[in-house]
Order: structure tokens, then sequence, then C-alpha cells
């Protein structure tokens, strides 16, 4: 998949989107795709999240819509399933470090990349899911050479 299809695939903000039932469900290689009316956010990972303390939390506009007390979760992404444990903290919910640690090294995320995490199931279940999709940091090598210098007068063109 391309760059600009890639970004253009995620809406920016938080919120909920599109009906699913209109919503093709991906692919198991598929890295982004339409999200759907479930709420959803996302973190541009730091250093925070991707090394040593390796920290995640989920904002209040989607932690208000999960259970108050600690729950299993699941994070979904291409096929693959990584376990891990929600805290009951307030008004942000955190993720336990081991199972996100867990998620950020299979995935080789590094501080820049992008996560849209879309809850999937929540506040009525003992089990909390979310799909995700990554955006990496990686402006395209191809594009690299347009980017030199670019001002008003000699954009990017993508």
């Amino acid at each position: 998949m391309d760059y600009k299809t890639q970004i253009g695939s995620v809406t920016h903000g938080g919120g909920k989107t599109n009906d699913e039932s209109q919503m093709p469900e991906p692919l198991e290689d598929d890295e982004s795709w339409p999200l759907t009316d479930k709420p959803y956010f996302i973190q541009v990972l730091r250093q925070k999240n991707v090394a040593r303390l390796f920290q995640l939390e989920i904002p209040p506009e989607v932690s208000d819509k999960l259970p108050t007390k600690s729950v299993p979760a699941q994070l979904l992404y291409r096929g693959n399933t990584w376990n891990l444990l929600l805290g009951d903290q307030k008004p942000k919910k955190k993720v336990d470090k081991h199972g996100w640690t867990k998620f950020v090294t299979d995935n080789n995320l590094k501080a820049g990349d992008a996560c849209v995490f879309e809850l999937m199931d929540g506040k009525l279940t003992n089990l909390v899911k979310f799909r995700v999709q990554i955006l990496k940091d990686d402006f395209p090598s191809e594009l690299l050479a347009n980017a030199a210098g670019a001002n008003e007068d000699n954009p990017i063109v993508l």
C-alpha cells in the first residue's frame, strides 16, 4: 500500500467514523483500512511509549467507554493478537508494561510512528479488544529528493 493511501485511510482526531456495516474487513496482511463507527484514538508514539518506560495511556474519550475495573485486553494487528491488562486508573487508563512492550518490539515500533486504536469490544464485556493500525514514520525514499529545501515556492508533491 502506498504512503498516500496509508495516510488517507485514517481520519484525524478521536471519536467515531462511518457505519461498520459498510466497511470491508481488512485482509490479514492489510496494514490499514477504513475505520468503523466505533470509538478510536490515535497515538503518535514518543520515547516514553517505545523505550525504557514503555507507557501507553488510553485517553478519557475512549477510556470512559471501558469497564471501571482492571480488565484483560487484546491488541489485534495483521492477524495476530497481543494480550495485556488495562489498569483502573482515572482519567486515563494505562496499559500494562509487559504486554505493551511485547507489542512494540514485535512490530518494531519507533518514536514518530503512529498507532490507531479502534475499540471493538469494551464496556459490556470482560475482555477489551482494540483493532490496531500502524502508520510508520518512514517517508518514501522516492519522495525524499523532492523534500529537500521544500517551501511555499517548492512544495513537496505526493
